[in-house]
This record gives C-alpha cells, sequence and structure tokens, in this order.
C-alpha cells in the first residue's frame, strides 16, 4: 500500500461519540480502525464517549508505561497524542507521511478530516507527539 492510500476510505465520514468504524468515528475509534483494517494491529478498545482523555491510552501514555511507545519521529500509520495545553492528552489522530505529512483525525461534531502539523499548532494544539502500541507479550 502507498503512503495515506488508506487516507481516501475515512475522510469526510462524520464524528460519532464511540464510533469505531468503518462508517462513523470517534477520534480514537479512527485509529483503532485504521490500525487494524491496514496495520494489521489489534488495539484496546475503551469505552466512552472520548476515550483518550476518559483513561486507557493517557494514563499510560503520559506516564510512559504500558503498551504505548512515544517515538521521536512519525512513521505511516503511527498515532498522534494531540494537547492544547502542555501536560494532558486531549484527542488523537492517525499520521500519514502522504504530502509531506498529515495527521488525519476526527475532530468532535465534524468529520475526518487531513491536516499538516502546521495547521493543527495554529488551532491551539501546543503538544503533538507521535506513538505506537507495542504488545506485552
Amino acid at each position: 500500500m502507498k503512503p495515506g492510500e488508506w487516507v481516501v476510505d475515512v475522510l469526510g465520514k462524520p464524528w460519532v461519540p464511540g464510533g469505531r468504524g468503518p462508517d462513523e468515528f470517534d477520534c480514537y475509534g479512527l485509529l483503532w480502525w485504521v490500525q487494524k483494517k491496514y496495520f494489521g494491529q489489534t488495539l484496546p478498545d475503551f469505552a466512552g464517549v472520548n476515550p483518550v482523555s476518559m483513561g486507557g491510552l493517557k494514563d499510560e501514555f503520559e506516564a510512559g508505561l504500558g503498551e504505548w511507545e512515544p517515538i521521536p519521529e512519525p512513521i505511516e500509520g503511527c498515532g498522534v497524542a494531540l494537547s492544547r495545553k502542555w501536560r494532558f492528552v486531549h484527542h488523537c489522530g492517525v499520521y500519514t507521511t502522504a504530502n509531506r505529512g498529515l495527521v488525519v483525525d476526527a475532530p468532535d461534531g465534524g468529520r475526518v478530516n487531513a491536516q499538516t502539523l502546521q495547521s493543527l499548532r495554529v488551532m491551539g494544539w501546543k503538544r503533538i507527539e507521535y506513538f505506537v502500541h507495542k504488545p506485552k507479550p
């Protein structure tokens, strides 16, 4: 698969709380579905309207523990942790190397879109970090 080829399948799909695809997504649901369908990864699923801020990923990522491993540079399909404040992860997306790098995300109340890192920073996302899921044996 070419970089970003998967993006066309998700663009424009509506944000729905708890949406896990393929026709509707919340932010974590988008990451969960893309990882499963295109990268062969089975991520843990978290219940709740906004799973990233409610537990699981946030707690593990913030503590540097568990199955989530921060990476210094983005790679195709990796997760993107976003925060408007420096301390907490509030939102997540999926990175594609297509078009010199885009973050594909499902914003609350919107539709799945692809944005540059610069656009995300202009929108107020101060903390942008990359991560992969590494299941423990």
